[in-house]
C-alpha cells in the first residue's frame, strides 16, 4: 500500500501484479505476471472505464495483445468491443444484466444472418461470488459490471475506483476514507443485494426502484387530480396536489418521467375532450386549455420543463 491507502501490488505466491495511480487517484496501469507479464492500461470518461489495452512490455517496443473498447450508454456499459492485435478480429457483445447489475451474459452477432448467440454466462451471490461459469477471463465486468467495477483476475478483486472489494468475505481491502459508521471496511451495510456502491466511498438503496414506485405513484395521483379539475373547471387542483405531494428529494431524479407524465396527461385529457365531443357531448375546450397551461405553469414550477423540455401544447 502507499501512503494514500492506495494497494499498489499484490502477490499470491503464484502471481503478482503492480498498480499505477493517477492524481485524482484512479487506476491507469496494472502490470500482471499471471500471463506473464502482461501490463494493461486503463482510460475512463469520468470513473467509467471505457478503455482497457493489454500489451507485452518487451523490449525494445511494447507488443499489442488486445484493446477493449466499453460503450456508455444509459445502462451504463452498454456494449463491449474487443479487438485482438494478432487477428484484427472484432467482437462485439452487448451485457445482459440482473436486476442487481451484475453482467450474467453477453449477445453476440452470430455467424449466420440475423441471428445471435449467448455467451460468458455467470450467476452471482448476493455479495458477488460466480457461482455459475467462468471465475476468470473476458469479460472482465462481472459484479456490478454496470458500473464500470472490473475484477481482477490475479486476485479476484473487484476494482471500485476507490477501493478494492473482496466478495469471498464481503468487505472492503482498506478503510472507508470518510470513516463512516463503526466498520470502516463494511460493504453496503451487510445488505448487498438492496444497496450498491459506485464509487468504493458511499453505498446507497437501489435508487432505480425507489425512484420508479415514486414517480408512478406521484403520476397517477396527478392524472387523477387533473380528471377532477377539468370535471369542476377548477385548475387550481392540479397545484393543491403538487404542493401536498411533490417530494423534491425523490422525484428531482425521476424529472423526465414526471415531464413525460404531466405532458402524457395533458395529451390524455385533450384526447378524451375530443372523443366526448365526437359522441355529440358538449365539451367547453377552453375548460380543458386552462387545466394544461396549469399542467404546464406546475412543470416550470417544479424545474421540469426547463431541464428536459418546454412544453408545447399546440
Amino acid at each position: 500500500w502507499d501512503c494514500l491507502n492506495r494497494m499498489t501490488g499484490y502477490t499470491n505466491g503464484t502471481s503478482s501484479i503492480t498498480n499505477t495511480y493517477r492524481a485524482d487517484g484512479m487506476r491507469v496501469e496494472k502490470a500482471s505476471t499471471l500471463n506473464p507479464s502482461v501490463h494493461t492500461d486503463y482510460g475512463y470518461d469520468g470513473q467509467m472505464t471505457i478503455e482497457e489495452y493489454n500489451y507485452r512490455n518487451t523490449y525494445p517496443a511494447s507488443s499489442p495483445i488486445k484493446l477493449i473498447r466499453y460503450g456508455i450508454g444509459a445502462r451504463g456499459v452498454d456494449w463491449i468491443e474487443r479487438t485482438d492485435a494478432t487477428t484484427s478480429v472484432v467482437t462485439t457483445g452487448y451485457p445482459i444484466y440482473d436486476a442487481h447489475g451484475n453482467m450474467v451474459a453477453t449477445l453476440e452477432k452470430g455467424s449466420s444472418l440475423d441471428t445471435y448467440v449467448i455467451n460468458d454466462q455467470r450467476n452471482y451471490d448476493a455479495w458477488g461470488g460466480i457461482i455459475k461459469g467462468n471465475t476468470s477471463g473476458e469479460p472482465n465486468g462481472r459484479y456490478c459490471a454496470n458500473l464500470g467495477h472490473l475484477q481482477d483476475d490475479e486476485s479476484g478483486f473487484v476494482y471500485m475506483q476507490a477501493r478494492y472489494y473482496d466478495a469471498s468475505c464481503g468487505r472492503f481491502l482498506s478503510q472507508d476514507k470518510g470513516r463512516s459508521g463503526s466498520n470502516w471496511f463494511l460493504y453496503c451495510k451487510n445488505d448487498p443485494a438492496n444497496r450498491l456502491d459506485r464509487t468504493g466511498q458511499i453505498d446507497y438503496v437501489d435508487l432505480y426502484h425507489v425512484f420508479y414506485q415514486a414517480s408512478d405513484e406521484f403520476l397517477q395521483g396527478l392524472w387523477e387530480a387533473a380528471q377532477e379539475a377539468a370535471d369542476s373547471s377548477d385548475p387550481s387542483i392540479i397545484a393543491e396536489y403538487i404542493a401536498e405531494n411533490w417530494n423534491a428529494e425523490v422525484l428531482q431524479f425521476s424529472k423526465g418521467a414526471v415531464w413525460r407524465g404531466l405532458r402524457g396527461t395533458t395529451v390524455r385529457l385533450t384526447v378524451e375532450a375530443e372523443e366526448l365531443e365526437a359522441q355529440g357531448f358538449s365539451v367547453d375546450m377552453s375548460k380543458v386549455l386552462e387545466v394544461q397551461n396549469e399542467m404546464a405553469e406546475v412543470g416550470r414550477l417544479i424545474g421540469v420543463a426547463e431541464e428536459v423540455q418546454v412544453f408545447d401544447f399546440e
